[in-house]
C-alpha cells in the first residue's frame, strides 16, 4: 500500500503546454504514465530504460521517450531518462518519506494517548488491531506477481533484506524492477529459467 503522499499531481496547464500539444496523443500519455510511475516508485522523476516498456502499451516506448526529450519534457540520463522539473510539482522521495515518518509518529502518539479509540481498524478482544490494514505499512508499495516475468519487490520486503540503512530498494537499471538481490528478477544471470522474459 502506498501512502497518500504518493499521489501524483497533474498540472492542468499541461494540457495547454505547446510542447505537449505538438506531440501525438499516445506520447502525451506516456508522459503522464511516467509521471505517475515515478511518483509511486519515488524515483524523483527518473525513468529507467527497462521500466518504460512495462509502464505503457505505447507501440515504441523508446521512440516516445526520445520525442519527449526532443520536446524538452524529458532529459536523457544514464540508463534512462529524467522528467524535467519533476520535483517542481511533485514531492521528492525525501519529502514523502519525511511526511510518512511524521504521520506514523503522530498516529503512534494518538494511539498511546487513546488506546481505547484507535484511528483505524477494530480492536480485537486482546486489544490489538484486528483489521487487515493494521498489518500494512504506509510505505509499502503494491507488489504484483508477474507471470513468467518474476516479481516486483515491495519496499517493506526489500527493507528487511535490502540496504542496511533501511532505505528504498535499488531499481534495476535494465528492467526497472525493484530487487533485493541477484535472484529477485530475470535480469540477473543466476536467476532460474522459470522466470525468464
Amino acid at each position: 500500500m502506498s501512502s497518500s503522499y504518493d499521489s501524483a499531481l497533474i498540472d492542468t496547464a499541461m494540457i495547454e503546454d505547446a510542447r505537449m500539444l505538438a506531440l501525438p496523443r499516445g506520447i502525451r500519455l506516456v508522459h503522464v504514465e511516467a509521471l505517475v510511475w515515478a511518483k509511486l516508485r519515488r524515483t524523483d522523476g527518473f525513468i529507467p530504460r527497462g521500466a518504460l516498456p512495462r509502464m505503457t502499451d505505447e507501440a515504441d516506448p523508446i521512440d516516445a521517450a526520445e520525442r519527449l526529450v526532443g520536446a524538452g519534457l524529458w532529459e536523457s540520463a544514464a540508463n534512462g531518462w529524467q522528467i524535467v522539473g519533476f520535483t517542481d510539482m511533485q514531492l521528492s522521495r525525501e519529502q514523502v518519506e519525511r511526511k510518512v515518518q511524521l504521520a506514523r509518529k503522530a498516529r503512534d502518539r494518538y494511539e498511546e494517548r487513546h488506546p481505547d479509540r484507535p484511528r483505524r481498524g477494530k480492536r480485537g478482544k486482546d486489544g490489538t488491531d484486528a483489521s487487515d490494514e493494521a498489518s500494512r505499512d504506509a510505505t509499502d508499495l503494491p507488489t504484483a506477481s508477474l507471470p513468467a516475468r518474476g516479481r516486483q519487490v515491495g519496499r517493506k520486503e526489500a527493507a528487511a533484506d535490502g540496504p542496511a540503512a533501511g532505505g528504498p530498494p535499488p531499481l534495476c537499471d535494465k528492467c526497472g524492477l525493484y530487487f533485493i538481490d541477484e535472484d529477485a528478477h530475470e535480469c540477473h544471470p543466476s536467476l532460474s529459467s522459470e522466470v525468464a522474459h
